[in-house]
């Protein structure tokens, strides 16, 4: 009986995790637009699921992330990293929604991550970055293939090409403005939030911490990314970064959506058609 007790209990556990945290983030509630005086101050005094994320997020991340989760659809896929290979320019910021995992429900957003490539050594050296003083000491990272730069798990780290291949979608985003001191610049303010904790909470009113998408609105607030109010807090949401993106006037651009649904290996699409899978700021409450 006792290990019968003990085996209903390790299967009900995982399942306990989730209830905590679909409670912590009320996930699907989607997001709000602050744009208005009635609801721009919302934010500013914690909301008890906010407290909640603030006191269990960080002590739940490890659970949630051993949760025995499938490969992303484009894992493995003939000819996507070779593709990609071909496509990408340093400092690309790469919109993707994950693999099937607890933690994409939490996120009101279609795209649900962001990482920047940040090119080979060879590409580095050309931009002349490869020595910036605060690059010199991640040499042996970069070499051994650790040319993407995220926030994700517990900081912002440095992390293999796999990563971008082992999730359902990416959408590729290129900033126009190529001017190698400008580059520079941005490599310099990437590598200087290198070590970051993670922002389990969600919280852009937190700035010592930064989610994904908070690294990107902080290394280039000239994007002007919305800050939004979701689950009882001010929040930065990866479909609005890909919003920007095919704004005509951004120089921010759109350079297409990659995803596994339909036919191996891979598909590409356009912009049209990552428009109609953008999440929406929802109607503001009467109540507000």
């Amino acid at each position: 009986m006792v290990k019968r007790s003990g085996l209903r209990c390790g299967r009900i556990f995982p399942f306990l995790i989730l209830l905590i945290a679909t409670a912590l983030t009320a996930c699907g509630t989607g997001y709000y637009a602050l744009d208005d005086e009635r609801i721009a101050h919302l934010g500013e005094t914690d909301d008890v699921r906010l407290a909640l994320t603030r006191a269990f997020g960080a002590p739940l991340a490890p659970i949630v992330r051993n949760i025995r989760t499938p490969s992303g659809r484009l894992f493995y896929r003939d000819g996507l990293e070779a593709h990609l290979r071909s496509k990408l320019k340093p400092l690309d910021i790469i919109a993707t929604r994950s693999r099937p995992a607890m933690t994409r429900l939490m996120i009101p957003s279609h795209f649900t991550h962001a990482m920047i490539w940040l090119g080979t050594e060879a590409e580095m050296k050309r931009l002349g970055v490869w020595d910036l003083p605060g690059i010199l000491e991640h040499h042996d990272e970069l070499k051994k293939g650790h040319t993407i730069l995220e926030s994700s798990k517990d900081s912002v780290h440095l992390s293999p090409f796999s990563e971008m291949i082992n999730l359902d979608e990416l959408v590729i985003l290129r900033d126009t403005r190529r001017d190698p001191k400008r580059l520079r610049r941005k490599y310099a303010a990437l590598f200087e939030r290198l070590g970051a904790t993670f922002d389990y909470s969600f919280d852009y009113g937190d700035s010592s911490r930064l989610t994904c998408a908070e690294l990107v609105a902080d290394v280039y607030p000239e994007y002007g990314i919305p800050v939004r109010y979701t689950t009882g807090r001010k929040s930065i949401i990866p479909d609005d970064l890909v919003r920007i993106g095919l704004d005509s006037g951004s120089p921010l651009q759109f350079r297409g959506w990659i995803h596994g649904n339909g036919i191996p290996p891979f598909t590409l699409a356009g912009a049209s058609d990552v428009r109609a899978v953008l999440t929406r700021p929802k109607p503001k409450p009467n109540a507000l």
